[in-house]
């Protein structure tokens, strides 16, 4: 019988085939699999865990994850692995010390948005052709990448980019990081425009050259007041203003997994939120980001409708 401890380690007689579609465990939050000699296979169905850890497995041959799997895999120290297969859900995936690994295939995982591979000099298959957030491998040399042909499917993918800042369904990380720093550059002439006509509150009041919006990294730290929540696309927000002290930055962030196109509706929240606009013309995001997208090509263009309590 295998359980979970209170530290989510999985515990007992392991199976040679550890397929947790047939195990009946349905904890929805963090596993541990490790420290064992007898397991050769894992498969992860849907629905069953966000964050898997497989570590210290020295018999392990391969890897499954259902679509709708795990959001966080972390795969450490399994020198037999020779494949790890995964469809759909995980937004971070690591792989450290597997000697044979010959197949890594996360083509499937378009929300994929960090990967890192290292001590893995076997590998000689990665397919990442779908991951549409993917900039980069990390801790993987260049040459290695191309050799694989992974440098080529990166810069595929990324070449799909509109470069227009327009938001669309699909996006690419190329784009939503365009559209966040079009906000920053364009949020500087919206203060402009606004506090010429006195529609400017005082949140905006802020030095243009330390202001600006950034995407989290998937699992990039983030100061949570010891908290320890993880995080899937956080956005930041740094700003400098008058009622802040110099270097302060703020974070803007949900608990959980988040889809990147969130932090592009926060940042025009935030944009919204410092402009003085009728309560009845609160200007939609799709307004804002349009209005910027103007003022980028024309600084001088006339104030848009919403932005007055009567029509002008």
């Amino acid at each position: 019988m295998l359980y979970l401890n209170d530290q989510n380690v999985l515990l007992g007689d392991y199976p040679k085939v550890l397929d947790f579609q047939n195990l009946g465990l349905t904890y929805g939050g963090e596993i541990r699999i490790s420290d064992n000699e007898i397991v050769e296979s894992i498969f992860l169905p849907a629905f069953t865990f966000i964050d898997v850890a497989i570590e210290n497995l020295p018999n392990l041959r391969e890897i499954h994850a259902a679509e709708d799997g795990p959001a966080w895999l972390v795969c450490r120290n399994l020198p037999k692995l020779k494949t790890i297969m995964v469809d759909g859900g995980v937004r971070w995936f690591s792989v450290n010390g597997a000697e044979q690994l010959q197949t890594i295939d996360v083509g499937g995982c378009e929300h994929l948005g960090y990967m890192s591979v290292s001590n893995a000099p076997s590998l000689d298959r990665i397919h990442v052709d779908h991951c549409r957030l993917l900039k980069q491998i990390e801790d993987m040399g260049a040459e290695h990448q191309i050799q694989l042909g992974v440098a080529r499917q990166l810069a595929a993918l990324q070449s799909r980019s509109r470069m227009d800042s327009s938001f669309y369904e699909g996006m690419t990380f190329t784009d939503i990081d365009l559209i966040l720093a079009n906000i920053s550059r364009g949020e500087v002439l919206l203060k402009k425009k606004f506090s010429e006509s006195g529609n400017l509150s005082g949140r905006l009041d802020m030095t243009p050259t330390d202001y600006g919006y950034r995407l989290l990294e998937p699992g990039e730290h983030v100061d949570t007041g010891g908290t320890g929540e993880s995080y899937c696309y956080a956005f930041e927000a740094r700003s400098h203003s008058v009622s802040q002290p110099a270097g302060v930055t703020t974070i803007d962030y949900e608990v959980g997994i988040h889809e990147p196109e969130d932090a592009i509706a926060n940042a025009l929240s935030w944009v919204a939120a410092g402009l003085v606009v009728s309560r009845d013309r609160t200007p939609s995001n799709a307004q804002v980001l349009s209005f910027i997208n103007v003022l980028l090509n024309e600084p001088n263009a006339a104030l848009p409708a919403w932005a007055y309590s009567e029509q002008p």
